[in-house]
C-alpha cells in the first residue's frame, strides 16, 4: 500500500497562540513550499486561517455545492505536496465527524484514478495538535475576544454562565477518534519551546520551521480602559466589524490596554468552582496545571479614564464618536467601571 500524505491539523484553541501561528504560516507559504509543506490558500478566503473549511465542516452537510467546491479546490492545491498543514481554532466547534471524514477521508474526484496504484485509499495520514489553556485563562481571555470582535456587552461572569457547557472530554472524543494521532497539548507560555507557539508547534508536528518567528502579538487581548471603551461602545450600539483592527492597533499603545484583566482572587476563585469539570478533565488529560493569579491583571483606572477616552478617540477611525455626548457619559456615571467588575 502506498505511503499516504501527511495531514497536520491545528485545531486551537482560541486564545492559545492561534493567530500568531496563523500570521506565521501565511507569511511563511512560500518557504513552507519549497520544503515542500502546503498551507494551502483553499478554505482562508483571503484571511491567514482557514476558517471557511472549519465552518463547513460544522454547518454544511456533504452533499452540498459549497463543500464540495472548497474540497476540490483544496485537493487540486495540495496535490502536489505530501504534507499539509491547515489551521483554524474554529475546528474546536464542529461536533460530528460527517463532515470532517468527507472533507479530509475520501479522494477527490481528480485522484480517483490513482487510488489502485497509490493505494490511497484514504487520502491522508491525520494528526490534530490542540492546545488547551486552564480554565480561567481560556474564559477571561475568550470573553474579551468577544467583547473585542462583537457588541458583547455582559460581564465576565455572565458569560462563564453560558459559555463552556461542552465538556472538554467531548470535544478530546471526536478528536481522538477522528485523526490517526492526536496531540493536546497544555498550553502555558512559559512551557512552550523556548517560550514560542511557532517553535512549539513545529516541534509537536515533526516539522522544522522555515525561519524564525516573530514575538509579535498577532492578536492582543484588550485590557484595562481600553476593555472598558470598547464595553460602552458595544453597550451604546457602536460596535462594527471594521473597528475590530482599530482596538487592535490601540491595544499596542500601551501595556495598560491589552494582557490579563483584573479579576480577585475570591472571584477567580468561585468562576473556577464553576467550571464544569474543565480544570479537573485538563489535569487527567495533561497532568498538574498552574492556577494563576489575576489580581496582577489591567483593572478599570478611573484617575486615566479622561487622558485615555482623549487617546482612543484620537484615532481616525473613531474620531467621529467625539460629537456623541454618550460617550463622555461614563466618566460622570461610572457606567465603565460597571461593565468591568
Amino acid at each position: 500500500m502506498g505511503k499516504k500524505k501527511e495531514l497536520i491539523l491545528h485545531i486551537g484553541r482560541a486564545k492559545s497562540g492561534t493567530s500568531a501561528l496563523q500570521t506565521y504560516l501565511t507569511e511563511q507559504r512560500e518557504r513552507l513550499a519549497a520544503a515542500g509543506i502546503c498551507y494551502p490558500k483553499s478554505g482562508c478566503n483571503g484571511a491567514a486561517a482557514h476558517h471557511a473549511v472549519a465552518l463547513a465542516c460544522r454547518n454544511a452537510t456533504p452533499s452540498s455545492t459549497e463543500l464540495q467546491l472548497m474540497r476540490d479546490a483544496f485537493e487540486a492545491e495540495t496535490d502536489p505536496f505530501e504534507t499539509i498543514i491547515v489551521s483554524s481554532e474554529a475546528f474546536q466547534n464542529v461536533r460530528s465527524p460527517q463532515n470532517l471524514e468527507f472533507f479530509f477521508r475520501r479522494p477527490a474526484r481528480h485522484v480517483l484514478n490513482r487510488v489502485l496504484s497509490t493505494g490511497r485509499h484514504s487520502p491522508y495520514a491525520i494528526k490534530v495538535i490542540c492546545y488547551i489553556r486552564e480554565f480561567l485563562e481560556f474564559a477571561s481571555s475568550s470573553y474579551t475576544q468577544k467583547v473585542h470582535a462583537n457588541g458583547y456587552v455582559d460581564s465576565l461572569e455572565g458569560y462563564c454562565r453560558t459559555h463552556f457547557r461542552r465538556p472538554l472530554a467531548s470535544l478530546v472524543e471526536l478528536w481522538r477518534r477522528f485523526a490517526d494521532e492526536s496531540v493536546f497539548v497544555y498550553y502555558d507560555r512559559k512551557r512552550l519551546l523556548n517560550q514560542d507557539i511557532v517553535e512549539d508547534f513545529f516541534s509537536h508536528a515533526g516539522l522544522t520551521s522555515p525561519a524564525p518567528s516573530s514575538s509579535h502579538d498577532a492578536n492582543p487581548s484588550i485590557s484595562g480602559n481600553l476593555l472598558a471603551f470598547k464595553l460602552l461602545l458595544n453597550h451604546d450600539g457602536c460596535h462594527s466589524m471594521e473597528l475590530y483592527n482599530t482596538f487592535s492597533e490601540l491595544a499596542r499603545l500601551d501595556p495598560r490596554y491589552r494582557g490579563k484583566i483584573f479579576l480577585s482572587d475570591a472571584l477567580a476563585r468561585d468562576l473556577r468552582a464553576s467550571d464544569g469539570g474543565y480544570n479537573a478533565q485538563l489535569t487527567e488529560l495533561e497532568g498538574a496545571i498552574e492556577l494563576h493569579a489575576f489580581e496582577n491583571g489591567n483593572r478599570f483606572d478611573p484617575a486615566m479614564w479622561a487622558t485615555d477616552l482623549e487617546r482612543f478617540l484620537a484615532h481616525p477611525e473613531l474620531a467621529s464618536l467625539k460629537d456623541r455626548p454618550e460617550i463622555y457619559r461614563a466618566a460622570a456615571t461610572d457606567i465603565a467601571p460597571l461593565f468591568c467588575q
